[in-house]
């Protein structure tokens, strides 16, 4: 495995936004997709997420992500919050189907314990991946967590993942509650999801 050098690491800005969008949606392994199938007037999946991450209001903002980049580009990004926070954001809840809530129901009753910071998602662009970046985010948010003075890290992972699996079980998390997620066809995945925590 090669390591990238030169990476900087920072806090995300409002206009991250975007880039946090693509982070959350490709970590979310479906989960945005099945909620807005049929949200109105079109939008996408990847508008919505980064309006909402731009708003800044709630868990899934901008606010407590990290950006990595070098000067190639972004690399990847973080976002996480404080476990209280922890939830589905109203305009996403707007947007879904009763169905779609309705599968998704188990994963938000699944609540990271409040003492922790939950990472919501975490993402290494795909010409970055392999060479270190997911773990110097992963890192970045274990310390940003302990800075805060905040018990540990929760996460909700795919049971299927298994590159993340290995990256978070290598820092220590584990698996403290299993949940079940039926697979649809916008979130293809076999075993439901893991909440874990370091």
């Amino acid at each position: 495995m090669s390591t990238l050098t030169n990476i900087d690491l920072r806090l995300a800005e409002p206009s991250d936004a975007p880039l946090l969008g693509v982070a959350a949606l490709a970590a979310g392994g479906g989960i945005y997709e099945h909620l807005l199938a049929e949200a109105a007037g079109g939008l996408d999946a990847a508008t919505v997420l980064a309006s909402t991450i731009a708003a800044g209001i709630d868990g899934l903002s901008w606010r407590h992500s990290v950006i990595a980049a070098a000067e190639t580009g972004d690399l990847g990004a973080a976002i996480a919050y404080p476990a209280p926070t922890f939830g589905l954001h109203p305009s996403i809840a707007r947007a879904a189907t009763a169905e779609a809530l309705n599968d998704l129901h188990p994963l938000f009753d699944a609540k990271p314990h409040k003492a922790t910071y939950c990472l919501h998602a975490i993402w290494t662009a795909e010409a970055a991946r392999g060479q270190g970046v997911g773990a110097l985010l992963l890192d970045a948010v274990l310390a940003m967590a302990a800075d805060a003075g905040f018990s540990g890290v929760s996460l909700h992972v795919w049971a299927d993942n298994k590159p993340a699996l290995k990256l978070y079980e290598s820092r220590g998390f584990k698996a403290i509650q299993a949940i079940d997620i039926p697979r649809r066809d916008r979130m293809p995945h076999s075993g439901g999801k893991l909440l874990m925590q370091a």
